[in-house]
């Protein structure tokens, strides 16, 4: 994986930070970083997005950063 990314800064301390990186074959991969504490890394199955932790993600952020 590329260790060049492209960070988009959250407006607001609670929004999530998301980074933009390529893998070798060029594929572009984006992940979210929020919250404060031990990270905890949130995988969501094949055909969903980040958008299905919107409901606990406000939980955990307290406790953790979330990846």
């Amino acid at each position: 994986m590329s260790a060049e990314g492209r960070r988009v800064e959250a407006s607001r301390p609670d929004e999530a930070v998301v980074t933009r990186v390529r893998s070798r074959d060029g594929t572009e991969i984006a992940y979210s970083t929020t919250g404060s504490g031990p990270p905890l890394v949130l995988v969501h199955g094949a055909g969903a997005d980040r958008w299905s932790f919107r409901f606990v993600e406000p939980l955990l952020a307290d406790r953790f950063t979330l990846c």
